[in-house]
C-alpha cells in the first residue's frame, strides 16, 4: 500500500468493516470492536494481514480425522453432575493431574461461562455431541466474545487492546487465531521474522503434553498415574497418522492472518492468560489458544498477557508441573520459562 494511502482516514472504516464482516461469519453475536488513535495520524493498524477468527491449517499440517472425535450423548444442556457425559468424563481425567484437591471438579466452566482453573485445558462439547449448543454450559468459546474491546494506538507500545466494558475474572476474551504450522516451518519463519523484529508466533507445547508431567504424575500416584499416562498416550495416538508418532509440536502464526488478539501487548503481571481449549480437532496437540482474563478487568484497562507464559509453580500443591503455554521466538529465556515471543511495532 502506498504511504499516502495508508494515512487516509477512510481506511479505519474499511478496516472495521472487514473486522465486522469476518466476526459476523464466525461469531454473529460477538461484542463490538472499535479503533482509536490520538497519538498520530495512522487511521488503523498496518494493513498487512488477513483478518480471521479461525485457525487456518498451513502446509504439512493435516486436519484430524473427525471420525475419531469424541462426543457426548447428552440431551439439552450438559450437567456438571452427569454420570454419563463423555465430555465431562474426559475433562475430569485431566483434572486428576492436580491430585485430591481437584477430585470434585466437573467441567472447567461455571454456570456464568467463567473458566474455573486456567492451568488446566478445557474440553468443550463439539459437533459430535448431542447436547444443545445454545444451552450447554460447556460451549463457552463457541458462543463468541461477550465484552466490547477497542484497538488503541499507544505512545510507547504501538497498538494495544483495551477493555471497553468491565470484564469479570476468568472470562473469555478471544481466540488467538492464525495459521497452524509445523515446528519445522516455525523455525524457518522465526529466523526470517527476527530479521526485522516482527514475530506473532505461539507454540502449542502445553504442559500436560510433556513427558515430565506424565512421569511426575506416575511417580506421585502410582497405578493411577500409570493409568493416566496410558490415557494421555492414547489421546496422542488418536488421529492415527504418522505425525503423532514423532511427538510433534505445532505453532499458531498470526503474522499473515489473525484477529485483534495479535495486538495484545506483554506484561510481566498480565491480566489475561492463554488457555488450551479443545473443540472439533481430535488431535490432542492442536488445541485452540483462547485468551481469558486472570482477574477482573476494568473498563478502559489494557488487556495484556505474558509472552513468556505463566509460571504458577508457587502453588505448593501443584509442584513444578504447572508451566502454562509457550510462545515462539526460538530464543530460550531460561530453563523453565516458555520461549520468548518477539513483537514488532
Amino acid at each position: 500500500m502506498k504511504a499516502w494511502c495508508s494515512k487516509d482516514p477512510d481506511l479505519r472504516d474499511v478496516f472495521l468493516s472487514i473486522i465486522q464482516q469476518n466476526t459476523l461469519n464466525d461469531e454473529p453475536d460477538a461484542a463490538a470492536i472499535t479503533i482509536s488513535n490520538t497519538v498520530d495520524d495512522d487511521p488503523c493498524p498496518p494493513w498487512e494481514f488477513a483478518y480471521t477468527n479461525r485457525v487456518l491449517y498451513g502446509h504439512g499440517v493435516r486436519r484430524g480425522d473427525k471420525s475419531k472425535l469424541q462426543g457426548c450423548g447428552c440431551v439439552g444442556g450438559c450437567s456438571a453432575t452427569s454420570a454419563s457425559c463423555a465430555c465431562l468424563h474426559r475433562q475430569r481425567r485431566f483434572f486428576q493431574l492436580g491430585g485430591n484437591d481437584f477430585e470434585d471438579y466437573g467441567f472447567n466452566y461455571n454456570a456464568d461461562g467463567q473458566v474455573l482453573d486456567y492451568r488446566f485445558p478445557v474440553f468443550e462439547c463439539n459437533d459430535e455431541c448431542g447436547c444443545d449448543p445454545e444451552t450447554c454450559l460447556n460451549r463457552v468459546t463457541q458462543r463468541g466474545r461477550r465484552y466490547d474491546i477497542e484497538i488503541i494506538k499507544t505512545p510507547r507500545k504501538g497498538w494495544g487492546v483495551f477493555a471497553k466494558s468491565d470484564i469479570p475474572m476468568h472470562s473469555f476474551v478471544g481466540v488467538y487465531s492464525g495459521e497452524l504450522i509445523t515446528d519445522k516451518e516455525s523455525h524457518l519463519r522465526s529466523d526470517f521474522y527476527d530479521r526485522f523484529g516482527r514475530n506473532y508466533m505461539f507454540t502449542l507445547d502445553m504442559w500436560y503434553l510433556k513427558k515430565k508431567a506424565r512421569r511426575k504424575y506416575h511417580k506421585m500416584f502410582g497405578a493411577a498415574g500409570q493409568s493416566f499416562q496410558q490415557f494421555l498416550e492414547d489421546e496422542d495416538k488418536q488421529p492415527g497418522d504418522e505425525e503423532v508418532d514423532q511427538n510433534p509440536s505445532f505453532t499458531v502464526d498470526a503474522f499473515h492472518a489473525g484477529n485483534f488478539t495479535r495486538f495484545l501487548n506483554h506484561c510481566c503481571d498480565p491480566n489475561c492468560v492463554i488457555v488450551a481449549v479443545h473443540i472439533d480437532e481430535p488431535h490432542i496437540r492442536k488445541p485452540h489458544l483462547c485468551i481469558f482474563t486472570r482477574r477482573a478487568v476494568a473498563c478502559d484497562e489494557e488487556l495484556t498477557f505474558s509472552y513468556f507464559g505463566i509460571d504458577v509453580r508457587a502453588r505448593p500443591s501443584l509442584g513444578d508441573v504447572w508451566l502454562i503455554g509457550s510462545h515462539a521466538g526460538r530464543r530460550e529465556a531460561n530453563e523453565q520459562a516458555a520461549r520468548i515471543f518477539h513483537r514488532g511495532r
